[in-house]
């Protein structure tokens, strides 16, 4: 049975937020320079493969580092973000990045 992907907003709630459009999580300014968002550019040219070890390495780099640079919340919050992503890109083969509004 295959599960509804999680929005932005679902995993930013999960994790005690109010609105993902004011959140640095799941949509910093950085990573949205130009009109495109990063993940949105690595999900259309990365291979599946490379897409999937993208989304791993993410989950382990914020997992591993969490209670050891910045704000701990933080970056569990963006281990969780890709955590969701790869697990529907295992259920789906796709990952659909869903910002609220769109």
């Amino acid at each position: 049975m295959k599960s509804s992907p999680l929005t932005d907003n679902d995993v930013f709630r999960m994790f005690g937020g109010e609105n993902a459009h004011t959140d640095p999580i799941n949509s910093p300014e950085h990573y949205t320079a130009g009109g495109m968002e990063v993940i949105d550019v690595l999900r259309a040219k990365l291979p599946p493969e490379q897409l999937e070890g993208h989304l791993r390495a993410c989950v382990l780099k914020y997992l591993f580092r969490y209670d050891r640079k910045g704000d701990p919340s933080a970056d569990l919050r963006k281990a969780a973000t890709y955590l969701a992503w790869l697990r529907e890109f295992w259920e789906t083969g796709t990952i659909t990045v869903i910002k609220e509004g769109t």
